[in-house]
């Protein structure tokens, strides 16, 4: 999802053209500032697409809907019904019965790429994962080679590439002398490794062949592991089959539903008592119910009009201030550190600075009134 400040930049480049989004807000918002989608949806309001053609299962597809209109319960019991919520003891145990599962549908044919694993837990977790996987695959025959030790200073990670591995790309690359530009976020599979000069070619998804330098030390490697991924790289890819690790504190609504509408055949959730408590169910349930979203501090400013009558600005701290300011046609009283405003004048020194506040707090007011005009 794409944060408040480049979406403002963005209406601003785009002038007089008609600007179309497309997005569901129950999936992950963004890192930044966000709101904006959801402001800008109560305005305009919005076509929505009803029709599921990801999950081949209806009952995947209801218990999808179920987590996606706050029904997490729900959800939660669909997939314990349908033995599709496995509960440990420890997490390594529920590790270790995601793996489980994913070995028994790789001997039953299915490919590496037929399977997606999703969590929303810590980097540390991914590595593991990802270093459980690559040796399954290394063990079938399907990783050649003498692999090529990359190390990730800054996350403290050694990971070791072989011909056919899968990695993604963790930040964008730019190769100026073939004029080469690969995305942050696109996938590919290691195809040739050239350990003297540590060069390394990846066939990306979208076809192409790139070959890059790769070095044995970097604060942040170019390339990682692609079997395992957090909610927020695999956003937007699907798997045939879905197996989830959520969290607890790190888990919510936005980052279970990203994970599990990730799955065309099959969704899998592991859970652990260590994690989630003595109800697992029940801890996920909590942590899934919606309510947590960002919104805009315009939204909440005027949330606070609406329900005070009070267009508050604290010349001297800003908006949203414990001062609360009310712009009235009453005569001027200064209090200590902080203006009052009457109409368009200002009073009390010293006045550079005052004005500057005034014409801010005015633009603050402005905004407010439009947003109730607009029904924020």
């Amino acid at each position: 999802m794409m944060d408040t400040h480049r979406a403002a930049q963005f209406v601003e480049l785009a002038g007089r053209s008609i600007v179309r989004t497309i997005g569901d807000p129950s999936q992950l918002e963004a890192i930044g500032a966000a709101g904006w989608y959801a402001d800008a949806d109560r305005v305009i309001g919005h076509a929505e697409l009803t029709n599921v053609h990801r999950q081949k299962d209806q009952a995947d597809r209801d218990m999808c809907r179920d987590l996606r209109l706050g029904r997490p319960e729900a959800a939660l019991e669909s997939l314990k019904s349908r033995d599709r919520l496995s509960v440990a003891d420890t997490q390594a145990q529920a590790v270790g019965a995601l793996l489980a599962d994913y070995r028994a549908r790789r001997d039953q044919g299915l490919g590496a790429r037929d399977l997606v694993v999703v969590t929303d837990t810590s980097n540390q977790q991914i590595d593991q994962l990802n270093r459980l996987i690559q040796d399954d695959r290394r063990q079938r025959g399907e990783l050649y080679r003498q692999p090529l030790v990359v190390n990730d200073t800054a996350n403290d990670r050694q990971e070791l590439l072989y011909v056919g591995d899968e990695v993604t790309f963790t930040t964008s690359y730019y190769d100026p002398r073939h004029r080469i530009s690969v995305k942050n976020g696109t996938r590919g599979q290691v195809t040739m490794i050239g350990e003297d000069h540590r060069v390394l070619g990846v066939r990306t998804d979208d076809g192409r062949m790139i070959k890059m330098t790769v070095p044995e030390y970097a604060p942040e490697q170019t390339l990682r592991l692609a079997y395992a991924g957090h909610a927020t790289r695999i956003q937007g890819g699907e798997a045939k089959v879905c197996m989830y690790l959520p969290g607890n504190a790190t888990s919510d609504i936005h980052s279970a539903y990203s994970a599990v509408t990730r799955g065309i055949d099959e969704i899998r959730v592991y859970a652990s008592h260590q994690a989630h408590g003595q109800d697992p169910a029940a801890t996920l349930a909590e942590r899934w119910r919606p309510g947590q979203e960002k919104t805009t501090a315009l939204s909440q400013m005027v949330e606070q009009v609406r329900e005070t009558g009070d267009l508050g600005v604290d010349a001297e701290q800003g908006p949203l201030s414990s001062g609360r300011w009310r712009f009235d046609d009453q005569d001027v009283e200064p209090e200590p550190r902080r203006w009052r405003f009457k109409d368009r004048g200002v009073e009390l020194e010293p006045p550079g600075r005052t004005r500057r506040f005034a014409e801010r707090d005015r633009g603050v007011e402005r905004s407010i009134e439009r947003g109730l005009e607009l029904g924020l």
